[in-house]
């Protein structure tokens, strides 16, 4: 989606001291002009559209200014100055100012589109091949003039504001600057510079002395130019405000998170021996308050963790250099041409069947590269990159965003609350106890007091810590696992959790809570609820102690399973068992003399 920038931008020069001391999103300046130039300031006024396309700004010194815009396919520089003229008996000179100028275009990128505004008190030379247009005022360029337009040959610049017929009727032509001394005829000392691939986005260009008249009475001074350019910048798009736990990495951040979480955490309180001084329903208590109080402080805490950037949408098959340089190619090529004249169709005509063919070879290439490596995984026996590679096939989906909008008795379900009352029903029979789990019983584990020795070790926790996966989505008390995996207090509290949860075997309600969500299976009707299948959001302090429990099995188990026993097991597969099986009814085959 693309928005058409109009007159939003305003350069302002010969202001005074003290206007860099005003910061806006809207209002960008230079420096503070030196000493003996009270009046050599210089700015930049952005509408607030405009402004949301801020990608960086700066200046140079106080009579140079720049914003960068973010385009669609390459970045807008539009450049404020304010040039001294050439009589300037102290610094800045016009030299040093030009060589300035000139200094900051060859910093910029050879592909970026530049428009240069402002006073440059210059004289340019009338139709100038690729520099000026016919409606200059001026036969010769004066020294200004000349060095100036030797920055516009260097980065290709065009003063478009030279290309314009002035108005019917206008006494003053296209000049800009009525002198305060008598017997000087008006001047064009005033310039609007656009590169020469991008002058065609500009498609009117006038001289407006009303902003001196309202100050002046008459005509004097400065006129205002005033144009209009088109140019293609992408829509900005909201941030999301997601936060980016993985910026817990950086050193800084971690440092900043654990002090904010410290800080609202507060002082720990003296060690409590569980089993001796609380009875169950104390212990819950103290659980509960334990994992409240690792919520709360993680939301404050994470106010000083920097947002993600937002994704961008990957390509599935990636370009080779030929399809590049075929779009390069009709980019420059319609740049030259008007929009919507025939040679811009005939330009865009004569890319269109061999971008097309370009591409498709590509996505061919890419199908077959992902084919033979599958084939040579499955070669090898690797299922895993098999599947890998059929994954990549298929790409992504689009999600399972269909919800039912009726329920089974014709009931209207578009509101949330009667949505989420319908699946509550649904669910709470779903999920509900079979009779044989009704009918089953839990013999007594005894007293777990008797088994105070039996405390998870600081290494074991770090184990399951480490074997949970990162950037995964979390529970209802919205604490990533990156949390606990960088932070020392956080880490610290619930460590201290798991051991209060394992040694007085109780689990607060709150740690076991989970978030339901229903994904519509893409088959069948969408009001029909059984074409849903559920997963559950589990809080990651709840996933550690599973993670323990599971490990504790595995250790227990591992002792008396045979060796037969495959299934389940770290490192090995039913598929060894079948793969030795085959060999030995093979092996009996041959030795037995029976056909193959």
């Amino acid at each position: 989606m693309q928005e058409d920038v109009g007159s939003d931008i305003t350069v302002l020069s010969e202001l005074h001291g003290g206007h860099h001391t005003f910061a806006a999103a809207n209002f960008i300046c230079g420096g503070e002009p030196e000493a003996g130039d009270p009046a050599g300031g210089v700015a930049l006024t952005l509408s607030n559209r405009v402004s949301a396309l801020v990608v960086e700004s700066g200046y140079m010194g106080s009579r140079i200014v720049w914003v960068k815009l973010g385009g669609l396919l390459v970045d807008l520089v539009v450049v404020g100055v304010y040039i001294p003229h050439k009589f300037r008996k102290r610094e800045p000179f016009q030299e040093s100012t030009l060589k300035q100028l000139q200094l900051f275009l060859q910093s910029l990128p050879k592909r970026s589109a530049v428009m240069v505004l402002g006073d440059f008190n210059a004289k340019l030379k009338r139709d100038v091949k690729g520099l000026t247009g016919k409606y200059c005022m001026h036969y010769f360029s004066d020294s200004g003039g000349t060095e100036l337009m030797e920055i516009m040959r260097e980065a290709d610049l065009f003063a478009v504001s030279t290309a314009f017929q002035p108005e019917k009727g206008s006494a003053l032509g296209n000049a800009t600057y009525i002198s305060k001394t008598e017997g000087h005829s008006p001047t064009q000392l005033d310039y609007v510079l656009v590169s020469n691939r991008f002058k065609s986005g500009v498609s009117s260009c006038r001289v407006r002395w009303g902003p001196s008249i309202h100050r002046f009475g008459h005509r004097f001074d400065h006129g205002m130019i005033q144009g209009k350019f088109r140019f293609r910048v992408a829509a900005h798009k909201p941030a999301r405000g997601s936060t980016n736990w993985g910026a817990l990495a950086h050193p800084v951040t971690l440092s900043n998170f654990n002090e904010r979480y410290e800080s609202e955490r507060g002082v720990r309180p003296a060690k409590i021996d569980y089993w001796a001084d609380l009875d169950e329903a104390g212990c819950v208590a103290v659980a509960e308050e334990l994992h409240s109080v690792i919520t709360r402080s993680v939301q404050v805490a994470k106010s000083v963790i920097p947002e993600k950037d937002a994704a961008r949408k990957e390509r599935r098959w990636p370009r080779s250099e030929a399809t590049r340089a075929l779009f390069e190619g009709r980019e420059r090529g319609l740049q030259r041409e008007v929009t919507g004249s025939d040679g811009w169709k005939a330009e865009k005509s004569l890319f269109r069947n061999r971008i097309a063919h370009a591409c498709r070879d590509d996505r061919r290439a890419w199908i077959g590269g992902i084919a033979k490596e599958m084939q040579s995984a499955a070669d090898r026996g690797d299922s895993r990159s098999v599947y890998e590679g059929v994954k990549r096939l298929a790409g992504k989906g689009r999600g399972a965003q269909k919800q039912p909008t009726i329920d089974g008795a014709g009931s209207d379900l578009r509101s949330a609350e009667s949505l989420a009352g319908a699946w509550a029903d649904f669910a709470e029979g779903k999920f509900a106890c079979t009779d044989a789990e009704n009918l089953r019983s839990w013999g007594s584990l005894g007293d777990s007091r008797e088994r105070r020795e039996d405390v998870p070790s600081d290494a074991d926790l770090l184990l399951c810590l480490k074997a949970l996966k990162q950037r995964k989505a979390s529970g209802r008390d919205e604490v990533p696992i990156e949390v606990y995996q960088k932070a020392e207090g956080a880490r610290e509290d619930l460590f201290t959790l798991v051991r209060l949860c394992w040694g007085r075997e109780v689990i607060p309600e709150s740690l076991a809570e989970g978030c339901f969500i229903a994904l519509f299976k893409n088959k069948g009707s969408p009001n029909d609820f059984s074409k849903y299948r559920f997963i559950c959001l589990l809080n990651h302090a709840y996933k550690v102690i599973s993670t323990y429990l599971l490990l504790r099995l595995v250790r227990e188990t591992e002792g008396y399973l045979p060796e037969s026993q495959a299934g389940f097991r770290k490192g090995r597969s039913t598929r060894d068992n079948l793969y030795i099986l085959t060999q030995l009814i093979d092996f009996c085959h041959k030795t037995s003399g029976a056909p193959g």
